[in-house]
């Protein structure tokens, strides 16, 4: 069934307003902040040390133990000690405010402390022995019953652990970076779990909390809940991505999310010993990696093992958009899925209806109010003075999205029905629109709507995946020769758990790449327990490069926005396929020392130093890498030039021994050369293979991207990766910090 794409949704006055969250999860995030100085002078700090020497770090003990002689033995005198090392390097334990110092310390994973120090403080402490770095602390903004299916899993009461890919994840922990859990929310019983304990490793402890958190982590690892709907939608049974997986909830947000606690949160993940973290929450292009908390947790938890997913940000459409664009994170972007939730504005005379979607309360013959539309600046996304604010009442309110938050009681829809209108029409820019807005200038103002909601719960619509037009777009801002978004997967309508207190539901829809980075998680759950040994640069190679580029029509994955087949800027390498992901064939592996040597090639020693907290570490303890584009991703991006850009990549045969032979799609105006062209792969054979791209024929213009495919495929595999050839290829950007304004 065939749909105009005009997305709307009815906001009517008895419904909560937690519904209208459920269309687009805020379009327009605003940029992140440091957290501004207090009325003393005061920032919080997390301070980056190198280890103490054995002989500093026993006078701690010494003085914790009261001069006994240097202990050590137990953990809490080993955190005393360091807690006490932390602390000699503040001027004093409390600010002149009166205000406690240090606030934590941590040396498990990563030596750091946090910290309330003033400006010349901070320079007084920079210049002590084992000082790495300081980073303020700054605010970060936070961005299902057939998505299973859709994914093609199984999610029917009765299966069990054998029935699923990966075992349903039985075995790995996902950690939710998020703002806290409802433990007792169907989706997170212990239902199959019955005298299981969690995995030997695990090291943590539980606190239950609640709110966004519920909705993300029932997404990736919520246990099968039977007679799910919303409004008597999308009913069926509700089950996350891994349902047997163990989910690990860690509270870094509340009403607001903080870097340092998102930072902090991350560190004990990685010391709780999870094997994957999902953080639902965006990233900045403000800094570069070294000066970005998260990014800095992200490398630590590669160095262990853990995958770290997160959002791509909900941005779009615009371009160089998304977040989180550095390499050891996996970048998910959302797309929708091919259910709909068909309702029809009905126009006037001959205007005829205007067919879109809604999750709203479903009302019938509800009479027809006057439509409320502007084209005149912020009005044109229904931000209206306060003194235009009585215009709402009795309307329906048609919106464009794109530049504004849309949900929350701060959102245009809280604000739009909080002032009496009887519904909103969110509009993505679409060929029906203008016959809407044509039919609202006709009446002169006094153009009437109604909408109706029959049809209900419909599947198997199409084409489905499309990029979701929030999704935030590449190119990457910081280094345009690593791609992101790297994938893209379920995020539009996710119904999935939410906290019953906030209104009486136990499901709730939500839209937004948040919602699609549970989904990838809770893939790469499956995988790593297929494929214990995986580190994470294998399990992100197996998702990329078995990628769908291609809809349930058969045809390119489409654009929301730009009614056009998307390109790798918008959906990355493709849409998630975990039935091909579970036997890659090849992958392409990276580890602490690519990414070393990467940093070094892109951002110099010293930030290599501060990502890896590691101050002795140096550049030439690793292979030289010449540009940024070396990187062995499983993705290539390069500079098109008349003169060939020459790259390398290798890859790793995971399994049988086979022949592999090269194929490329590229433009006309590109020349690609591989070699060599076949490879005959042993069992764990690596091979490398060189790519050089050229332009061919006429200068290419400035700025302008050619997008191809470089596939390896034997005889039961196909191995795909992006290739991106763009002229005038922007240089990465040096190292650049936070702007503090004192």
């Amino acid at each position: 069934m065939a749909i105009s794409r005009l997305a709307l949704l009815l906001v009517v006055m008895m419904m909560s307003l937690g519904v209208a969250e459920s269309m687009v999860n805020g379009i327009m995030q605003e940029e992140e902040e440091v957290v501004p100085a207090d009325a003393g002078g005061y920032r919080k700090y997390v301070v980056f040390l190198g280890s103490p020497s054995a002989e500093e770090l026993n006078k701690f003990f010494i003085k914790q133990q009261g001069g006994g002689g240097g202990g050590g033995e137990d953990d809490d005198d080993l955190d005393a000690a360091h807690r006490a090392w932390h602390q000699s390097y503040l001027p004093s334990t409390r600010t002149s405010l009166g205000e406690k110092r240090l606030l934590w310390s941590r040396h498990t994973v990563a030596n750091y402390f946090c910290a309330r120090l003033t400006t010349e403080e901070l320079k007084v402490l920079s210049g002590k022995p084992h000082f790495i770095s300081a980073h303020p602390d700054s605010i970060i903004h936070r961005e299902t019953t057939h998505t299973p299916a859709f994914l093609g899993l199984p999610n029917r009461l009765g299966e069990t652990p054998e029935d699923w890919p990966g075992e349903g994840g039985r075995g790995v922990i996902i950690g939710v970076v998020d703002d806290g859990i409802d433990p007792l929310h169907p989706s997170m019983a212990d239902h199959g779990f019955e005298g299981i304990d969690p995995p030997a490793k695990w090291k943590g402890s539980c606190h239950p909390e609640n709110g966004h958190g519920t909705h993300v982590a029932s997404t990736a690892a919520g246990n099968l809940v039977a007679g799910v709907d919303f409004n008597g939608l999308a009913s069926g049974t509700a089950s996350g991505t891994a349902p047997y997986a163990h989910v690990a909830v860690y509270k870094a947000c509340g009403r607001r999310c903080y870097r340092k606690n998102v930072f902090d949160a991350i560190m004990m993940a990685v010391s709780d010993g999870l094997d994957i973290i999902s953080m639902s929450l965006s990233g900045t292009n403000q800094v570069t990696y070294d000066h970005d908390l998260k990014a800095i947790g992200a490398f630590i938890a590669m160095t262990k093992g853990v995958l770290v997913v997160a959002s791509a940000g909900n941005t779009g459409p615009a371009a160089s958009s998304v977040r989180n664009g550095a390499p050891w994170i996996l970048t998910v972007a959302a797309g929708t899925v091919d259910r709909s939730f068909t309702a029809t504005v009905h126009l006037d005379g001959s205007a005829g209806p205007i067919v879109g979607q809604s999750v709203a309360d479903r009302p019938q013959g509800r009479p027809g109010f006057e439509l409320l539309y502007s084209e005149d600046g912020d009005r044109r996304y229904c931000v209206y003075p306060e003194d235009e604010y009585h215009l709402f009442r009795n309307r329906i309110v048609i919106c464009h999205t794109g530049f504004t938050a849309i949900t929350g009681d701060g959102g245009v829809v809280g604000t739009v029905t909080k002032n009496g209108a009887m519904g909103v029409i969110l509009i993505v820019p679409y060929e029906e629109f203008p016959r809407l807005r044509d039919y609202y200038y006709a009446g002169h103002g006094t153009a009437k709507a109604s909408i109706n909601f029959g049809a209900g719960t419909v599947l198997g619509f199409g084409p489905a995946p499309t990029v979701a037009s929030f999704s935030a777009r590449g190119p990457n801002q910081k280094t345009p020769g690593i791609l992101k978004p790297e994938l893209l997967a379920p995020g539009v309508n996710i119904l999935a758990g939410k906290p019953s207190a906030d209104s009486g539901r136990n499901y709730d829809f939500k839209s937004g790449t948040s919602m699609a980075t549970p989904h990838v998680s809770g893939l790469a759950a499956l995988l790593k327990k297929q494929h214990p040994i995986w580190n994470p640069a294998q399990i992100r190679s197996a998702l990329m490069t078995t990628a769908d580029v291609l809809d349930n029509r058969g045809l390119r994955i489409m654009d929301e926005h730009h009614v056009a087949p998307a390109g790798v800027y918008e959906r990355g390498a493709g849409h998630v396929n975990l039935r091909r992901a579970m036997d890659p064939g090849l992958v392409y592996f990276l580890g602490d020392e690519e990414y070393s040597s990467w940093i070094c090639a892109t951002l110099g020693e010293g930030p290599l130093q501060t990502i890896s907290t590691d101050p002795h570490r140096k550049c030439s303890y690793f292979p030289t890498m010449s540009q940024q584009w070396d990187l062995n991703t499983p993705s290539i991006v390069v500079p098109l030039r008349p003169s060939p850009c020459v790259t390398v990549r290798t890859l790793t045969n995971v399994g049988p021994p086979q022949v592999y032979n090269v194929k490329v799609e590229k433009p006309p105006e590109v020349r690609v050369t591989v070699y060599p062209s076949t490879i005959n792969f042993t069992y764990w054979m690596q091979a490398s293979y060189s790519i050089s791209v050229m332009s061919v024929g006429s200068s290419p213009v400035e700025g302008k991207v050619y997008q191809g495919t470089v596939t390896w495929y034997s005889s039961n595999h196909t191995v795909a990766i992006p290739l991106v050839a763009v002229v005038g290829l922007g240089a990465p950007q040096p190292s650049t910090g936070w702007k503090i304004d004192d």
